[in-house]
């Protein structure tokens, strides 16, 4: 078992982050499970923790360890998977069921790879003169577009203004995904899935 034991002597929590997990994560499961985190901080010199205080990340430390140890086998997970309900986000970056804001601020870039001279199947840093875009935007530009009523991020791929190919007729997709440097923490504990996939059709051309 890992040693509930600070790295520096110096280091704090905030007064918020003890209310959220002790009064209001613990609160969830019962009313004697708050008791015993208040008793403990408490024995630790933490007494009616302020929302604006810092506190010894130590004492908050043996806290937890009291927690595990007086309490219910797995409680710190159980009690790890209440946090994002309880803790106070900024306005508008509350992951919530939805994910959060990582679809929004994904860039997405799908071309027809022709390379420099042909489709090569190489993987270039950007798109090059000749190159036919596919779609772009964000994720979730990309995804809710409605191209030609194909359905939800469906897209149609086009060489030389066909989409009905010919067996051994070879097409390079490339793929590129990129999140910029500028986004910031607005992103922090979001999270976004994706697939690429194909699905040939039958040609409708005569």
């Amino acid at each position: 078992m890992a040693p509930y034991e600070a790295f520096d002597d110096d280091v704090e929590v905030h007064g918020r982050t003890i209310i959220a997990v002790a009064d209001d994560a613990l609160a969830r499961f019962s009313d004697a499970y708050r008791e015993t985190a208040f008793d403990a901080l408490a024995d630790n010199g933490i007494d009616d923790p302020s929302a604006d205080e810092w506190y010894p990340q130590q004492a908050w430390l043996n806290t937890f360890e009291t927690i595990a140890a007086e309490l219910e086998p797995h409680i710190l997970d159980r009690l790890g998977e209440q946090i994002p309900d309880v803790a106070e986000w900024p306005s508008g970056d509350n992951p919530g069921e939805d994910g959060g804001e990582l679809q929004d601020h994904t860039e997405i870039s799908v071309w027809i790879d022709e390379g420099i001279f042909t489709g090569n199947g190489e993987l270039e840093e950007l798109p090059v003169i000749g190159d036919d875009t596919v779609a772009e935007g964000t994720l979730a530009e990309v995804a809710d577009q409605d191209p030609e009523a194909t359905g939800d991020g469906e897209y149609r791929i086009r060489v030389d203004g066909t989409d009905c190919f010919s067996p051994g007729d070879e097409v390079y997709v490339a793929f590129e995904w990129r999140i910029p440097e500028t986004v910031g923490n607005i992103i922090q504990s979001d999270s976004a899935t994706f697939q690429v996939a194909f699905d040939p059709r039958p040609c409708t051309e005569g």
